[in-house]
């Protein structure tokens, strides 16, 4: 913080942080972080150091009991926008990279390293809109969020490319994803697999998304079926 401070000297500048408590998405997957150790005992004594430095600072604080992170910063990134404005998202999150456009990029400030559309694409193979949908399909093994039996991260993007979106896989899926010689089919054997764990995992993964809806696209946990955070 006090490196982005001095060294940045942004313009405008918020801290979100996570619940203390289980968030909404326990409520939709019991297993949903379940592969996460307990964290260690004096990180909450470095996460209350870290809110006072936040205060002597003056830097606005959201938290909210129930709510991640993410869901603010996708939150803000949304009001930012709305107002005209562009946004750097100071993370190394990876489901953040949802969130970036051409006016708005992630900087990892531990690698000093930037992420635009392009680096996002490199990444992933896939535009910063796809990346919920590419881990709805793939799943997520650091929030122990499963994906599709059969589809990884190649194959996700395969599909992402071939169909443009989830949906638009889910509507021509009357089975479940094969690759044979390197080339994508769609067989009439396990459709209902596909969409059941496809259709489940957008929730999780989406931080812009179906599940706490703030904006089209991929963006940020903040759903259009909740109130507004901020």
């Amino acid at each position: 913080l006090q490196r982005l401070v001095e060294s940045r000297k942004p313009a405008m500048l918020a801290i979100a942080m996570d619940s203390k408590s289980p968030t909404f998405r326990k409520e939709l997957d019991a297993g949903y972080k379940a592969n996460r150790p307990p964290p260690p005992p004096d990180l909450s004594v470095q996460m209350e150091r870290c809110r006072e430095i936040a205060e002597a600072y003056a830097v606005p604080i959201f938290q909210r009991e129930g709510v991640e992170a993410d869901d603010f910063i996708a939150t803000v990134v949304k009001r930012a926008r709305e107002a005209g404005l562009d946004v750097v998202v100071v993370s190394a999150d990876k489901d953040l990279m949802q969130l970036v456009d051409d006016h708005v990029v992630m900087w990892d400030s531990m690698r000093d390293r930037v992420y635009g559309p392009e680096e996002v694409e490199q990444k992933f193979g896939v535009a910063p809109r796809q990346v919920r949908d590419l881990l709805a399909l793939m799943g997520d093994a650091s929030d122990n969020v499963p994906g599709v039996p059969g589809v990884g991260e190649k194959t996700a993007a395969s599909l992402l490319h071939q169909f443009g979106s989830l949906q638009a896989v889910l509507d021509r899926a009357v089975a479940l994803l094969k690759v044979s010689h390197g080339e994508l089919a769609i067989h009439d054997t396990a459709a209902e697999e596909l969409v059941v764990v496809a259709s489940r995992n957008v929730g999780r993964s989406d931080t812009t998304g179906t599940r706490m809806r703030i904006g089209e696209g991929a963006m940020g946990h903040v759903a259009r079926t909740r109130e507004p955070l901020i």
